[in-house]
Formats: C-alpha cells, structure tokens, sequence
C-alpha cells in the first residue's frame, strides 16, 4: 500500500515539476488577460526577452498616465504555422496582429510597445512652426491698444 502511494507521489511530483506546456491560444489569452489586469509579472511568464521589454515600457507608460492606458482586450484564433503563430487580437475596437514563437519547446508571445500601445506608444513629432516677426504694422497696432 505504502510502495503504491509512494510510487503515485512520485509521478504526481515529477509531472508538476516538468511544468505546463500552453498552446498559442493560451498563451495569447493568458499575456492579454495578464496586462489587461496591470498583472505585469505574470505577463511577462507568457513573453519572449522582447516581449518582456515591452511589458516593463508598458508598466512605466502606465504608471506614468494610468488614465491614458485602457485596455479591452478581444483575441482570435491563432494561426499556426511551424514553430512560429499569429494572432489578430483588438484593444478598445483597433485590431492589431501579435507574433508568436517556438523557444526551446514553450510557446511565447514576440510583441513590442508599438504592438501593445500603437499609436499610443510612439513618439509624436510636432512640426515646428516657423518664427514670424511681427509686421510693423502689427506692431504699431499692438502699442495703440
């Protein structure tokens, strides 16, 4: 009896230490619902090393402006496709596209902050405007007042 639990243990413990194995799909949901919750540890369990990055510019963006950053996350089907995926996913009504990939057997998500944030995460460049003297008449009209 003793032998038989032993035995049964032991599977049980090895098969919790070789750790769960996700599809893309998980993976995707899991990443998505992770950041969608500012859980941005757990997201990082689901991400490449540029993923991770892009979940700490992310943190900071968030931290930064907390009312700026929504997230509303709807994810489709990945499409497989070998050792790398794609998936369409929608943030607030806007679609975008998320790679996955294959690293040493475990699927991870490849996203960067333009990918997380769009429009969002970029810089924006304002045009400078050139500097206009004042004419003299705009001038004289201005010491009038």
């Amino acid at each position: 009896m003793f032998k038989r639990f032993g035995l049964v243990a032991l599977v049980a413990v090895m098969l919790v230490a070789c750790g769960k194995s996700y599809t893309p799909k998980e993976v995707a949901d899991n990443f998505f619902k992770a950041v969608q919750a500012k859980n941005f540890d757990e997201a990082n369990k689901f991400a490449t090393p540029k993923g991770i990055e892009a979940v700490g510019q992310l943190k900071d963006f968030t931290k930064a402006d907390p009312a700026s950053v929504k997230f509303n996350f709807v994810v489709a089907e990945p499409v497989i496709t070998g050792d790398s995926a794609t998936v369409k996913y929608t943030n607030e009504g806007v679609e975008k596209t998320a790679r996955l990939k294959k690293v040493d057997g475990d699927w991870l998500i490849d996203v960067t902050i333009e990918d997380l944030l769009g429009d969002a995460g970029a810089p924006v460049e304002t045009p400078m405007e050139p500097v206009v003297e004042p004419t003299a008449d705009a001038q004289s009209d201005t010491t009038k007042k």
